[in-house]
């Protein structure tokens, strides 16, 4: 995606790369695209002509996009996981992010597969700018109501070519590393080392957030 315009890769490119990827003995594949879903008539024409490759694979999803035929033929071809960029269970991180999602289409969204016997995999976000231990409980009801079968979460970072690194002052940070070691999203074995700070997000409130998210969805999936 750039802008506001998406590429296609043509979807006899897509099978014949299915095909290529098969006969190197492999049985299950992952669309990484992050926007497959936005166009819901063509990803329908590609799950159609998925079929006859009978090879089973993951999609991800936009929470706003997805409707329940979809997923019927989706798991009809060979779909056995959807993943969806949840991000957090607080509509107040949500608006605060900009999502332009609200907590119950996320919530209708990880529901659906659901009842197709379609994985689910949510993506979370912890200290954003605003973060704090009541949206940290919201999420974690939120993953309760919701039970995805996997999850991962990433810790937030003022990446590089971002609004909020490039306008820090805005985000009420102040202060942000100089160290660019320290702005991995997923560390190794749950590691977390902050790399910014706001007057309310301090180092060790987020450490303390991160691990009560941590432990929270660790304590639900079992």
């Amino acid at each position: 995606l750039t802008g506001s315009i998406v590429r296609y890769i043509p979807i006899p490119q897509i099978l014949e790369e299915i095909e290529e990827v098969k006969n190197l003995g492999f049985k299950k594949i992952l669309f990484g695209d992050d926007n497959i879903g936005v166009n819901n008539k063509r990803l329908n024409n590609l799950l159609n002509s998925i079929k006859p490759c009978q090879i089973e694979f993951r999609l991800n999803q936009d929470v706003r996009s997805i409707n329940e035929n979809t997923v019927k033929l989706a798991a009809e071809v060979g779909c056995t996981e959807i993943s969806f960029g949840i991000e957090s269970g607080s509509q107040k991180m949500l608006d605060a992010m900009n999502k332009c999602t609200t907590v119950e289409e996320n919530k209708r969204a990880l529901l659906i597969p659901k009842k197709e016997n379609i994985s689910t995999k949510a993506y979370f976000i912890v200290n954003y700018p605003g973060e704090n231990e009541k949206t940290i409980k919201e999420t974690l009801k939120f993953a309760e109501e919701t039970m995805p079968e996997k999850w991962l979460l990433s810790s937030f970072a003022p990446l590089p070519g971002s609004e909020i690194f490039n306008d820090p002052n805005k985000y009420g940070i102040t202060w942000m590393s100089k160290n660019w070691e320290d702005y991995y999203l997923v560390g190794k074995e749950g590691k977390f080392k902050p790399c910014f700070e706001t007057r309310d997000l301090r180092i060790e409130n987020q450490i303390y957030y991160h691990d009560l998210l941590m432990d929270g969805l660790k304590s639900i999936s079992g």
